[in-house]
């Protein structure tokens, strides 16, 4: 709310005093904008990471390629084993 001694210089004109406080929301906006935009920038500067990612896809391929050369986890059961759709005819 306004001080009272703001609405009494305004007085008569009210669309005058509505104008103001629209320029005043505006400039907020603009204001919360600017400060978001420029708060966002230093996380634009990441650069790329390509050498960590191929670290890693390395270090995944071969825990994946140990554990394929373990061999299976356990013995088919006699119905896997029989490559018949085990759905209802």
């Amino acid at each position: 709310m306004p001080p009272m001694s703001l609405m009494r210089q305004v007085g008569r004109n009210l669309p005058e005093y509505h104008a103001v406080q629209e320029k005043a929301v505006s400039l907020r906006v603009v204001a919360w904008s600017a400060v978001a935009f420029i708060a966002s920038i230093p996380m634009s500067y990441a650069g790329p990471c390509t050498d960590d990612i191929g670290r890693m896809q390395g270090r995944i391929d071969d825990k994946l390629a140990a554990k394929a050369a373990a061999g299976p986890y356990a013995v088919e059961s006699s119905r896997a084993q029989r490559s018949d759709q085990p759905t209802p005819r």
